[in-house]
């Protein structure tokens, strides 16, 4: 696993019991059990925003055509996926088409933006991943991609699975993006 300075600026859900600290609620949110999303809803990330929880996911491929894909809820139990609908519809230069985007990592950034670290397989290297970030000025995007990569280590197989981290502890509260 590697650790490295951040960019500025739900496979089905099984059961699940989230005590949310960090947000503004201060009751534990227990979803069904069993499924919630009972579509290939790959590697999600989940966000609280405006009283909506949001949720992305990889696809791998399927469904076909789709980067990224978004379903949101109200109360944490009862989920809506966008069908169609592509948070990142366009991927970046060094991406591959179809992605086989993996583990998205969606986040709200300092400035009310908001920020999706994934990986990707690159055209250099059909087998291989790495870790790219899109932007968007809405939670539910579309996202642009940014054409650099964050991470991409030829050397060790790529770079996957990237997620924020916040140091609370520095100063500055530094942003970093932990992958493997």
């Amino acid at each position: 696993m590697r650790l490295t300075p951040a960019m500025p600026g739900l496979l089905a859900w099984v059961q699940v019991a989230l005590q949310v600290a960090s947000v503004s609620t201060t009751h534990t949110l227990l979803p069904k059990a069993g499924p919630v999303i009972s579509t290939n809803f790959q590697d999600p990330s989940l966000m609280q925003f405006n009283g909506t929880y949001y949720a992305i996911a990889g696809t791998n491929g399927n469904p076909p055509d789709i980067n990224v894909q978004l379903a949101t809820s109200t109360d944490f139990s009862t989920w809506s996926v966008a069908y169609g609908y592509d948070v990142l519809p366009t991927l970046a230069s060094w991406a591959t088409k179809p992605g086989h985007l993996w583990a998205p990592d969606l986040n709200q950034l300092p400035d009310g933006s908001f920020i999706i670290y994934y990986s990707a397989t690159t055209k250099h290297n059909p087998n291989q991943h790495c870790v790219g970030a899109a932007i968007s000025k809405t939670v539910a995007g579309p996202y642009i991609p940014l054409n650099t990569t964050i991470a991409c280590n030829d050397a060790k197989g790529g770079a996957i699975d990237p997620d924020r981290f916040i140091d609370i502890n520095s100063a500055d509260a530094a942003h970093y993006v932990v992958y493997k």
